[in-house]
């Protein structure tokens, strides 16, 4: 694994593009699987998103459209960023935790790299899809998120 500059990614049509200005080998193993009924609703399966600083992260092509969802755990929203001409989910904010944001791993363009650390939202996933052995389990969300996390 080499960083080679920075590191870029996009929707499938490329209409918006995207680049990190983290070396690869910061945040290659720190990627988060989450199984809550909202990923699953929205991406069919549990996803798989890399959490960093919001100023690491540039839109660098396009204007994303996103909305405001505010069926979380804390009631605080989480603005979801996608494509608006092939429905691609690029990256996540919210408001419980400023600052941050969650790119999707399957949207960058070296995401084969990436390594998940943990999975949250256990007690949600889809019993046919099989849990990662050795990650870090979370019956609820991030910490930080709300007052009930649990580690």
């Amino acid at each position: 694994m080499t960083d080679n500059g920075p590191l870029k990614g996009s929707c499938f049509c490329e209409a918006v593009a995207y680049e990190l200005s983290v070396p690869l080998s910061e945040i290659v193993s720190r990627g988060c699987f989450c199984n809550c009924r909202t990923c699953q609703k929205l991406f069919g399966d549990r996803s798989f998103d890399v959490a960093l600083q919001l100023s690491d992260f540039k839109v660098t092509k396009g204007s994303p459209s996103s909305f405001s969802d505010t069926q979380t755990a804390s009631g605080k929203a989480m603005i979801r960023y996608f494509c608006s001409d092939c429905g691609s989910s690029i990256y996540t904010t919210s408001d419980a935790r400023p600052g941050r944001v969650w790119v999707k791993v399957g949207t960058l363009d070296r995401a084969s790299e990436f390594r998940p650390d943990s999975e949250i939202y256990v007690d949600s996933g889809i019993p046919s899809i099989s849990l990662e052995q050795d990650l870090t389990k979370s019956i609820k969300h991030y910490k930080g998120m709300d007052k009930e996390v649990h580690y």
